[in-house]
């Protein structure tokens, strides 16, 4: 794998996996433009590691309150705001882990890493962002978020098994359709991301330990390095500059974008094809 492809691959998930336009996308389609398979699972875990230390630098009073809350709810503490918060995202999480545990089982998630499968679900999950971001009230804060919206959002966030769909895109939606306003809309979708994010790196880490040693330290360290600075790096400045701006503007500039990525993507695979 070459250095050019390893810095465009960190700063891609860096930037993309927090706003509402799919990082898997990204990154499935980044090897296709290198002419690359795929990247090692050690590169895969650097740049999820990089993003999720940046979700940790940026969150970590909330990150405090999410484990004092789980810490509270397994010692059977009297309930307050922080096990609430802990219980409440476990409630949204559920969702996408059993999703994630089926389509594992049943061997079917290459079905979804289809060139097809992720032009279309940009395209088309761009249209309930647009629609949500439009017609919602607004009104609500995180203060009321309940069990029906965590459950409601969780649904929402199992579409984000599907590349192209994206997590953030689909929970800000979830939050918006409850009537909550943007900034909480996205912190919610931040909130949700953390067991999503850490579940996954432990996956990839499961299977980064199955694998063969030769396999295992394949890429070289100086790469996997560079790799969990610049995601890092980029993810801290693509949650700054959202949070900083997403009450200025509408979602509109990111619905754009996914319908100019995925009917880029899906008029190429077609003339490819030809």
């Amino acid at each position: 794998m070459g250095f050019i492809h390893i810095v465009f691959l960190a700063i891609i998930q860096g930037l993309t996996e927090f706003i509402p336009v799919s990082s898997s996308a990204h990154l499935v389609i980044l090897p296709q433009i290198f002419y690359s398979v795929s990247q090692s699972i050690g590169i895969d875990i650097a740049v999820h590691m990089g993003s999720l230390l940046a979700v940790i630098h940026i969150f970590w009073n909330d990150l405090k309150r999410l484990f004092s809350g789980m810490f509270d709810v397994i010692l059977l503490k009297k309930h307050d705001i922080r096990s609430n918060i802990f219980l409440l995202t476990s409630v949204a999480t559920i969702p996408i882990v059993v999703i994630t545990i089926l389509l594992f089982t049943f061997n079917l998630t290459y079905l979804l890493r289809n060139i097809y499968v992720i032009s279309i679900a940009s395209i088309f999950f761009s249209i309930p962002l647009f629609l949500a971001d439009k017609n919602s009230s607004k009104a609500r804060t995180i203060e009321d978020l309940t069990y029906s919206d965590a459950i409601s959002i969780g649904l929402w966030q199992c579409f984000a098994v599907i590349p192209g769909a994206s997590r953030a895109g689909c929970c800000i939606t979830g939050a918006l359709i409850r009537g909550y306003t943007r900034m909480d809309s996205t912190y919610i979708s931040f909130l949700f991301a953390i067991p999503t994010i850490l579940g996954s790196s432990i996956l990839l880490f499961l299977e980064l330990l199955l694998l063969p040693t030769s396999q295992v330290f394949q890429q070289n360290l100086t790469d996997i390095i560079y790799c969990v600075i610049l995601s890092y790096l980029s993810a801290f400045l693509a949650i700054k500059l959202f949070f900083r701006y997403i009450e200025k503007i509408s979602l509109l500039p990111f619905v754009i974008y996914r319908i100019l990525f995925g009917s880029i993507i899906l008029i190429t695979a077609i003339f490819s094809s030809l």
